[in-house]
């Protein structure tokens, strides 16, 4: 019984983690994506090579940085400022705005996993040295170079995604502070 309670557990936090990313229209409708799609076009030679090299140098240590930024931004602040942030929305059918923020760098961490993933996987599966085996696979492996070389750009655009929410709430505890000196309130 506890073994399954694990994944009744993962697939909870799963599940409010989506939805307070946005779930599929956030992703669809992300400018993020959009420009991993457009710059995945544009450098399409790149990934019919062995792009999952540079992937994996990559994704490797902004996945260390990023684990690290997250817990930064769990541990440092005002406590009255997190308080602010957390709890029920504005409608309590919405995520807070602390479980939104930390929905994003969930997001951040979770698309460089599946990045290391697929570039392990087509670095196992896809010799380097041996060009035959890649032409004879052909489209699928075509296809499947896309959408990797094209999740490893969203994994790096997800980086900026990531500094404009840290951003955003740089100016949410601005306006904090500024409105604590206006009532003056001691911080």
């Amino acid at each position: 019984m506890k073994w399954f309670k694990f994944y009744e557990d993962l697939h909870g936090s799963f599940r409010i983690y989506w939805r307070a990313y946005g779930g599929w229209s956030a992703l669809v409708r992300s400018p993020y994506l959009f420009l991993a799609i457009v710059f995945s076009c544009l450098m399409f030679p790149y990934w019919e090579e062995a792009w999952w090299q540079v992937a994996l140098n990559t994704i490797s240590n902004l996945l260390g940085f990023s684990i690290g930024g997250y817990a930064i931004w769990l541990a440092i602040g005002d406590q009255k400022f997190t308080d602010k942030l957390a709890g029920p929305g504005r409608d309590n059918e919405k995520p807070s705005p602390y479980i939104t923020v930390n929905a994003t760098f969930v997001h951040f961490v979770f698309v460089q996993l599946l990045v290391m993933l697929t570039a392990l996987l087509f670095q196992a599966w896809i010799p380097e040295d041996n060009g035959s085996i890649y032409i004879q696979i052909g489209t699928v492996t075509w296809f499947s170079s896309a959408i990797g070389y094209t999740l490893f750009l969203y994994a790096l655009f997800m980086a900026l995604a990531a500094a404009f929410t840290v951003f955003r709430v740089s100016r949410w505890y601005d306006h904090f502070i500024a409105t604590k000196e206006t009532n003056g309130e001691n911080y």
